[in-house]
């Protein structure tokens, strides 16, 4: 039997899900050591975005479902939320009320483009075709999900902490949550849908 040669091996050891583990592992890093920029990069780009008026069509479609949809994930906690097309108002029980804006921003984009990331490379492997499709199917509907879930707990923290909390989840809390889903996501996807 002929000798693997190192590359060979090593490429062997980092495949499936250790693989894509290192890869996130790798990229959890890199957005930690580059949070502030990130999150600033992403306020500049929102901005030019809303100029541009690019943003009118996730505004106009996706945004008003989002918010009912929040809506409905807050009222087991007891949050009367009371969406509007881009806002959330809510009121407590004082009788003071907070609106809450959701922007295009707001949907998740940045997992979206992770997630294609991934795909393209958690899905390079020798895996049948139809698990490939379950595979992306979890992936969109739970990318999705996770998104709604991100949205409600920053509110929640709005509702119960106040604005300055919820930012800092907004802004730090959000990113490692979502790297969190692609972490279970992948170790999902290797252990029972991307059988050998």
């Amino acid at each position: 039997m002929p000798e693997k040669f190192p590359s060979q091996a090593q490429a062997e050891g980092f495949s499936g899900f250790r693989g894509m583990s290192r890869n996130l592992l790798l990229l959890l890093v890199f957005i930690l050591m580059s949070l502030p920029l990130f999150t600033t990069f992403n306020e500049i780009l929102t901005k030019i975005a809303e100029k541009s008026g690019a943003y009118e069509l996730l505004t106009k479609t996706v945004v008003p479902f989002e918010t009912r949809a929040v809506s409905l994930i807050l009222k087991p906690f007891g949050v009367d939320a009371r969406p509007t097309i881009s806002h959330l108002f809510i009121r407590r029980s004082d009788g003071t009320q907070t609106g809450i804006f959701l922007s295009w921003n707001c949907l998740g984009w940045q997992s979206g483009i992770l997630l294609i990331l991934t795909l393209i490379t958690g899905l390079s492997g020798n895996h049948a075709f139809s698990r490939k499709i379950e595979t992306i199917v979890f992936g969109l509907s739970g990318t999705f999900l996770i998104n709604l879930l991100r949205i409600s707990i920053v509110v929640l923290i709005a509702y119960y902490f106040g604005q300055l909390p919820a930012t800092l989840v907004h802004d730090y809390g959000g990113t490692l949550f979502t790297i969190g889903w692609f972490f279970f996501f992948w170790w999902f996807s290797y252990q029972f849908i991307l059988e050998p």
